[in-house]
């Protein structure tokens, strides 16, 4: 019987996907299955796949279904009390899976989530030690380019795993699966186990950061990706999330203190990534739309102050249009009347 289920979603992964499955057969603990979702490649990853690794589950999608979707199909026909997902470019230490399992089993059913020691194909530098989720809701890799020592070799509570390595106890994830998901397919990719994390601590479930479960990021997963997709999925993404979890003065005062200072950053230093950056906003209304909460605020967010830093650049009259931001902004804030209409600033200004 399998204990662990590993869930690996591979792309146009030829190159990559036999460092990663040697590493894998080659653990020494074996009591586990593995399960492929391939998502459309055209190098014939999967035909490489059969003939190599008969043993192997293989789920084969006609198109790029994202890595959400794929790992939900995954986890959907697993059948280990514990699910690792796995990136097709990290390589597994040999006693990888033997130190998770014993993790789980020592916490039994206190622990939802394990996070593990990534680190750069230099063996030496961290890629991940953990997810951490700040005070204004940024959330980053514990430790990212950091050189390996002696902090990150104890065991700690973290916000949640990083899904390049991240095992999931089984019953954690039955618990906080929504509408037939478990990963949400919204995302499609960046952010999605950052997402899962947050849902798993609204649940009670908690994870820790098991430092002697050590793999290697070979980090040419995102490379078969544009440099332009994955800024606009990282901006997307992250303004999908914040409003799946927190509330509007919450936001808002994230909005002020990260969010603009960085819109800013990319308009003064990155021209091109402007209109990725746009694209991304407008995305978001789609898929935030489903929460009514943010009904008011989306417009603002998504529409109304792109508007007003374009006017920064190109209308005289921006200053104009800036006493009226503030005062209609402080109004609303005044009132908290949610209730209404999604009001539009500036909007005489062009």
């Amino acid at each position: 019987m399998s204990e662990i289920s590993i869930i690996v979603v591979t792309y146009n992964s030829r190159k990559a996907i036999a460092r990663s499955l040697d590493s894998i057969f080659n653990q020494t603990f074996k009591q586990f299955e593995v399960i492929v979702i391939d998502n459309g490649s055209k190098d014939y990853t999967v035909d490489f796949i059969k003939e190599n690794y008969p043993q192997v589950k293989i789920i084969k999608n006609i198109k790029n279904e994202g890595v959400c979707k794929a790992k939900n199909q995954g986890i959907n026909i697993a059948k280990g009390k514990y699910i690792l997902t796995l990136s097709d470019s990290v390589v597994l230490k040999r006693d990888f899976l033997d130190e998770v399992r014993k993790t789980m089993d020592r916490f039994k059913d206190k622990i939802g989530m394990v996070g593990v020691k990534i680190l750069k194909s230099d063996k030496k530098t961290i890629y991940s030690a953990g997810l951490h989720l700040s005070r204004f809701f940024r959330y980053y890799d514990i430790g990212k380019n950091h050189l390996d020592c002696e902090r990150f070799n104890r065991q700690r509570y973290i916000f949640g795993p990083n899904s390049a390595a991240a095992v999931y106890r089984r019953d954690m994830l039955e618990d906080i699966k929504k509408s037939g998901q478990y990963f949400d397919e919204d995302f499609f990719l960046f952010a999605e186990d950052v997402d899962l994390a947050w849902r798993a601590k609204k649940r009670g479930w908690k994870c820790i950061f098991c430092n002697t479960a050590v793999c290697y990021y070979y980090d040419e997963g995102y490379n078969k990706y544009p440099k332009e997709f994955i800024r606009y999925m990282s901006f997307r993404n992250r303004y999908f999330l914040l409003t799946k979890h927190i509330g509007v003065k919450q936001y808002l005062l994230s909005l002020l203190i990260f969010d603009i200072p960085q819109l800013l950053k990319i308009l003064f230093c990155n021209r091109s990534a402007v209109k990725h950056t746009f694209k991304a906003s407008l995305e978001s209304i789609r898929i935030m739309s489903k929460s009514l909460e943010w009904s008011y605020l989306l417009p603002l967010i998504f529409h109304d102050i792109p508007k007003l830093t374009y006017l920064l650049f190109f209308n005289k009259r921006f200053f104009t249009a800036i006493k009226y931001f503030v005062t209609v902004m402080s109004k609303s804030i005044e009132t908290q009347d949610y209730s209404g209409k999604p009001f539009e600033l500036v909007s005489q200004y062009w």
